[in-house]
């Protein structure tokens, strides 16, 4: 079966991409989603996308992420999303057909909360970049479409 015979067929039968987690309840109300997602991926350089399945901008970047992902294959770079104001059905339906590999979570809305006193997100897409040591270096990271900011970020990361 070709590579492109594949991804339509795991698209049609509703299966999760290869390399894909899916999270939920990770974090209890009073944590920092944050602070234990930084945690949990130390020593890693993290990506984190804030997005929604209804979000069209957001899901015009996920085809950007690709490529993105593609220049850090191999690299401890984690991919995260984290998924806002949706439902679990459609974050797992979108998940699947757009075939989106990497680390998803599904925000409460106590977590959108906390996180919003925090990092004030006043929409989306939205990006973040935290570093090996699990401290958060932008807020307002570039997009994927911004292929080459953005990589140079992440590369700097890499080598601190």
């Amino acid at each position: 079966m070709t590579y492109l015979n594949q991804q339509l067929y795991k698209s049609m039968s509703n299966a999760l991409p290869d390399k894909t987690h899916l999270f939920n309840n990770m974090a209890d109300t009073t944590s920092d989603i944050l602070q234990v997602l930084g945690a949990k991926y130390k020593g890693n350089v993290v990506y984190v996308d804030y997005w929604a399945p209804w979000c069209v901008p957001c899901m015009q970047e996920m085809r950007q992420s690709a490529l993105l992902k593609n220049n850090f294959n191999n690299k401890p770079v984690i991919f995260l999303y984290l998924a806002i104001h949706c439902d679990q059905d459609s974050w797992e339906k979108t998940i699947k057909r757009e075939q989106i590999k990497g680390e998803h979570y599904l925000v409460s809305d106590k977590e959108f909360d906390l996180l919003n006193k925090r990092i004030n997100i006043i929409g989306i897409p939205r990006y973040m970049l935290i570093d090996k040591s699990g401290t958060i270096t932008q807020t307002n990271a570039p997009r994927p479409s911004d292929l080459e900011n953005i990589s140079t970020a992440i590369s700097q990361l890499l080598n601190q």
